[in-house]
């Protein structure tokens, strides 16, 4: 029974490993800051943290350490670089020689393989699982010329509209609820630069991960590693025939069999002919 307890213990513990949810978090509120969130962890990716100057590496002692660990470095790139020198040239042609170059044809048949079976699947997927929260995403167009602000509006527009239709169809928005549409886009022909206002945060769960992994390496290992089809022995080029010794002769036969004799005798025929006695002249 104890041992029971133990195995439901750790099912339990990585099955709460596996529904731990990963939430990324951008935001331009304030000037560009990205952070990680990992249960009621919060690690801050962007901008780091600048730490004071600590008084200690100023001192004299510390000065020394650093003086004596730049030397190291430096032995060790040297002697780095004279055992590169000793290698002779005909050992790196054997190194060469031993790693044998794919042809161009197999190269792009293998990156375009990766693609399709392994990045489109696994990108399919992954988009499936992730969940994107959006609270703001507003983009103000501006510039000095008015007539390119015009343009570049436009070109940002569009392309807003596009994403948003992509993201949309491969992965799950989400809005907040009761509030009118967070993306925005608009334009301010007296502002000198464009402003971006945008608070998103991406999650996806451990297990989903795992998931992803799993697709990608099926895709690899039965679909881009395909076990390649037995090759056929070339036919042997050797003296005897196909259907073994005495297979031409018996050829020869078979092709002589349908031909009439002809009317002359053969010398053989003859000579058997005058060694023989007649019967006709015997006595009874």
């Amino acid at each position: 029974m104890t041992a029971l307890w133990i195995l439901l213990g750790i099912a339990l513990f990585f099955f709460l490993i596996a529904m731990t949810k990963i939430t990324l978090i951008l935001s331009t509120a304030e000037g560009f800051s990205a952070s990680l969130r990992i249960l009621f962890l919060k690690i801050r990716l962007a901008p780091k943290k600048e730490k004071p100057p600590k008084l200690r590496k100023f001192r004299i002692k510390a000065f020394r350490k650093w003086r004596l660990k730049e030397e190291k470095k430096l032995l060790q790139s040297e002697k780095k670089k004279e055992k590169k020198k000793k290698k002779a040239p005909a050992e790196e042609e054997k190194e060469k020689k031993k790693k044998p170059k794919r042809p161009l044809r197999q190269t792009v048949a293998f990156g375009f393989d990766l693609v399709r079976y392994v990045a489109v699947r696994a990108v399919l997927k992954f988009g499936h699982y992730l969940k994107i929260d959006v609270r703001r995403f507003a983009v103000t167009v501006g510039g000095e010329d008015p007539a390119k602000t015009a343009v570049t509006y436009g070109a940002v527009s569009q392309a807003t509209a596009y994403l948003f239709a992509f993201l949309e169809r491969h992965a799950n928005l989400r809005y907040p609820r009761g509030e009118g549409t967070p993306v925005t886009v608009g334009v301010d022909f007296l502002s000198p630069k464009s402003l971006f206002l945008i608070d998103l945060s991406f999650s996806i769960r451990i297990w989903q991960i795992l998931a992803v992994g799993v697709t990608a390496l099926k895709g690899y290992l039965f679909d881009v590693r395909k076990p390649s089809a037995p090759e056929t022995p070339p036919e042997e080029t050797s003296g005897e025939s196909p259907e073994g010794p005495g297979g031409g002769a018996r050829k020869g036969l078979r092709r002589g069999e349908g031909k009439k004799p002809s009317g002359k005798p053969s010398q053989e025929g003859e000579k058997r002919g005058k060694s023989a006695p007649s019967r006709e002249g015997s006595p009874a």
